[in-house]
């Protein structure tokens, strides 16, 4: 069982296997409230993929990065800081093509695990691009051994923005569940 889904999970098939089978992609979005919340919902997820050996990897601003690292302890050292996977640290085209060539160095030991903080700017502009990213996101990864959770907090984001959440993620995560 993991914890971080509140399923059962079955190992991600290669895709080189000839079994035919796609591999498995997930994209989630989880509404948070705050630190706490960020931290119930995160550290699970983050967690799970270190005891599964997976490749994780936060694109998070500096002080969320931080803040995570610090909860981890001596397991944040299995936890790479890598903005590029998000529009924080690249444009949309470029995030993308970045996360399918880490997710296919990650195949070996598994998959790649990402959490991510949305941050789409301050501007109706910004919020846009973002939200087609989100949804972009779901037709390039599809069949990529990405596991992703995005993170939407209230605090730092325009109801607006938060609105778009369940539009754009297969998958939504409740209290822990996804």
């Amino acid at each position: 069982m993991d914890p971080a889904v509140g399923e059962a999970r079955a190992p991600l098939p290669h895709p080189r296997s000839g079994g035919g089978a796609l591999v498995l992609s997930r994209h989630a979005a989880a509404v948070v409230r705050g630190e706490a919340d960020l931290l119930a919902v995160a550290l699970p997820f983050l967690e799970a993929g270190v005891r599964a050996g997976d490749v994780v990897a936060l694109a998070c601003p500096p002080d969320v990065a931080a803040l995570l690292c610090g909860e981890l302890g001596e397991r944040a050292d299995r936890v790479r800081d890598d903005p590029r996977l998000s529009l924080l640290g690249a444009r949309a085209p470029d995030a993308l093509a970045h996360a399918r060539r880490s997710a296919e160095r990650a195949r070996d030991g598994g998959q790649l695990r990402i959490l991510s903080l949305v941050d789409f700017g301050p501007t109706p502009t910004g919020w846009r691009e973002g939200t087609r990213f989100e949804s972009a996101t779901n037709r390039v990864m599809q069949g990529v051994p990405i596991d992703c959770l995005c993170l939407y907090d209230r605090r730092r984001l325009p109801a607006a923005v938060v609105e778009t959440a369940a539009a754009t993620h297969p998958y939504l995560v409740h209290d822990g569940a996804w």
